[in-house]
């Protein structure tokens, strides 16, 4: 399915009580509602050694701890400086288009037609890629796009797939409700917009699963409009930027909302906000990280509260901005902990062994997915596992030469303890006691499973929908097997 992206008219997406947008009322000769050179390097780019009049200011401003925003000069600045780095030192990725920005001062390089939805850039790559970007290193994302495009290369593709494939390629990556979220989002593309990705951020965030980050990295990045998208990394580098973030605003939602309006200031009318937003990401994903900051390698020196900071205290710069973002005074989750009985039915069928895998019921956590039969214990294990694993055995009981009598003994039971797995979700601490059985499986039962149950080779684990946590169970009970 060809999806060709046509030049659209800039979108203005910056809040009407934007600070910038009262001073770019008040001063109308200083606009710069489009994309223009800034001044020469050496009347308006000075070095951090050296600043300007205006850096002076902010300087000042920080001291009283209400720098909030940038002035016009301001971001000018830094769209140039920003940009100009990004050009030499963007990561290449599957999905990403070249910059469009060029140095010098040239124009921005026009929007390309894509050949194909996956295509780098294209509104389908940019969207899957932020889908799996989320709390996903970008090193192992990589891998899991180029097979998802191989097999899903278009919105029809994964509108069209079955849920359970989704899930098969999504494995391993985890929070497996962003694979059922892309999935029902495709099917709505399709019903709703004709299998064409929306350009503008209110229509993008009626999709399943679109938050207002998504909705603006696919805005500006596939489509050219001059939103913003403000991730993690975006918040860190405008907290060190401008440090009455952090200290001004209260935790929560009036500092995210002021993280917003600074950000859609620095991107109001601007041609190529697609590149600026992928530059400040950038910039804080391998410059001004969370610890370790590389302010030496950094363009935004000359704009930055925190370097400026560091400079006046005559500290190290690279240790003392990590103080930004300071934070919040939030409840800590609660972890709770469980103990999980696991068992691992698996026969020697034909030179090979197969597992005994059931799906999970329900839309919560790992919803969907393959697993072993298993029991949660809330309580302590010496008091109720054996009753627990008793359970367990009834559930698969007739399954494919599994027979525990008519009582549930397991004595005569070919089973092996596999020891202990550890597992961490975000909010559950779970100690797995696995236990092994290996069961005989005659030819008259080859095809018996029982209803929502499969036997799977034990290479075909690794490619199933299977979580991390069950294949750390696989694994151990394999071994001991």
């Amino acid at each position: 399915m060809r999806q060709t992206r046509r030049r659209v008219p800039v979108q203005r997406y910056s809040p009407p009580s934007s600070p910038l947008r009262k001073r770019r009322r008040a001063s109308a000769a200083s606009d710069v509602s489009s994309y223009q050179s800034p001044p020469s390097q050496s009347a308006a780019v000075q070095s951090s050694s050296s600043p300007s009049p205006s850096l002076t200011v902010s300087a000042a401003d920080n001291a009283n701890k209400s720098n909030t925003t940038f002035s016009l000069e301001q971001v000018q600045i830094l769209r140039q400086r920003l940009l100009d780095w990004y050009v030499d030192n963007h990561r290449e990725l599957p999905w990403r288009a070249p910059p469009r920005h060029q140095k010098n001062g040239k124009a921005p390089k026009p929007m390309q037609n894509m050949d194909c939805p996956s295509s780098p850039g294209a509104p389908y790559a940019v969207w899957i890629s932020e889908v799996m970007s989320q709390q996903t290193r970008l090193s192992v994302v990589v891998q899991y796009y180029k097979r998802w495009m191989q097999e899903l290369p278009s919105v029809k593709h994964l509108a069209e797939a079955p849920l359970e494939r989704v899930y098969e390629l999504w494995a391993g990556l985890g929070y497996y409700r962003r694979a059922r979220f892309a999935h029902e989002a495709a099917k709505q593309i399709v019903d709703q917009h004709d299998g064409r990705i929306p350009g503008d951020v209110n229509s993008l965030l009626k999709l399943c699963g679109i938050g207002r980050y998504t909705a603006g990295a696919v805005s500006s990045i596939a489509f050219g409009h001059a939103v913003a998208a403000v991730d993690g990394n975006v918040e860190r580098v405008l907290s060190r930027l401008r440090s009455g973030l952090s200290q001004n605003c209260a935790p929560g939602k009036e500092r995210s909302r002021a993280y917003w309006e600074v950000a859609s200031a620095c991107v109001e009318d601007i041609e190529n906000a697609g590149d600026l937003n992928q530059a400040l990401m950038e910039v804080g994903a391998s410059v001004c990280k969370p610890k370790g900051a590389q302010c030496e390698k950094c363009p935004l020196t000359a704009l930055c509260d925190a370097y400026q900071e560091a400079q006046r205290a005559k500290v190290e710069a690279s240790s003392y901005v990590s103080r930004y973002p300071m934070k919040d005074k939030t409840k800590r989750i609660k972890v709770r902990s469980e103990t999980v009985i696991a068992l691992v039915v698996f026969v020697q069928r034909g030179g090979r062994r197969e597992v005994l895998l059931r799906r999970r019921e329900g839309d919560g956590l790992l919803g969907g997915l393959w697993e072993t039969p298993n029991r949660v214990v809330d309580w302590d294990l010496d008091d109720c596992g054996d009753e627990a694993f008793r359970e367990v055995l009834r559930e698969v009981d007739g399954v494919a030469g599994v027979c525990c009598g008519e009582n549930g003994e397991y004595s005569d039971l070919n089973l092996v303890d596999a020891g202990q797995v550890r597992h961490v979700f975000s909010h559950i601490r779970q100690r797995l006691v696995v236990k092994a059985l290996k069961v005989e499986v005659t030819k008259d039962e080859a095809g018996r499973r029982g209803d929502g149950y499969r036997w799977v080779s034990e290479t075909e684990v690794e490619k199933c929908a299977i979580s991390k946590q069950m294949r750390k169970v696989v694994d151990a009970a394999l071994k001991k097997a």
